[in-house]
C-alpha cells in the first residue's frame, strides 16, 4: 500500500537511473573520461529558489562524477556554505570537493 510521502520503488528506481544516465552523458561529452577534469555544479539544492538540500538528486550526481575521479566547484546561490559542507559530508563527499563558494 502506497502512503503520501513515499513514492513507489518504480518511481525511485526511474529516479535513480536517471540519475546515472546524466553522469553518463557527462562521461561522454568529455570524451569518454573526466579524471582530472573540474568541473562545475551550478545549482545544488532539491529544487530551485530554495536552499534545501534534502535529499537532493545533486548529491548522487556528484558522487557518480567523483567516482571517475573528477574535481568538482559546486556553487549554489541559495544555499549557505555551512549547510553545502554539511550536505557534502553527509554524503561522504568531503574529502574530494576542490571548492564551495558562499552564496550567503
Amino acid at each position: 500500500m502506497l502512503t503520501a510521502g513515499h513514492p513507489a520503488p518504480q518511481v525511485v528506481l526511474i529516479n535513480d537511473y536517471q540519475k546515472q544516465r546524466f553522469v553518463e552523458r557527462i562521461i561522454d561529452a568529455m570524451f569518454n573520461t573526466i579524471s582530472g577534469k573540474k568541473i562545475a555544479v551550478l545549482g545544488f539544492a532539491f529544487k530551485k529558489d530554495t536552499g534545501d538540500t534534502r535529499e537532493t538528486p545533486a548529491l548522487d550526481v556528484c558522487k557518480g562524477l567523483l567516482g571517475d575521479n573528477a574535481r568538482l566547484s559546486i556553487y549554489d546561490p541559495k544555499v549557505c556554505s555551512l549547510q553545502l559542507k554539511w550536505a557534502v559530508q553527509v554524503g561522504n563527499l568531503y574529502a574530494y570537493i576542490l571548492s564551495m563558494l558562499d552564496g550567503c
